[in-house]
């Protein structure tokens, strides 16, 4: 039985104060989750830091809660790890 599973990692949405290169890393982690679809993998695994920071900019969360639900959609499970971006000791994390 062969498995497919698609890794990401280090995505940082909402990372840059240039808006530019914010869009670029939107457009990158929204095709990556068109090619997930089309590859048709069995689960995907995001190994941290999906954001740039703890409490993302409400745009930034719903970009990523849109395109993850294509892959729910799909019947794709995804399986996060926290990074050291997506942890706040302060208890203000998402």
């Amino acid at each position: 039985m062969k498995i497919r599973f698609a890794h990401l990692s280090d995505c940082h949405l909402g990372a840059w104060r240039n808006e530019i290169l914010n869009q670029m890393g939107y457009d990158a982690f929204t095709q990556t989750i068109t090619n997930i679809i089309e590859e048709n993998v069995d689960f995907v695994i995001i190994s941290g830091d999906l954001f740039d920071i703890s409490n993302p900019k409400v745009d930034v969360l719903d970009l990523a809660v849109r395109e993850l639900k294509k892959l729910h959609d799909k019947n794709i499970p995804v399986y996060g790890i926290m990074g050291s971006h997506d942890f706040s000791p302060s208890d203000n994390s998402m």
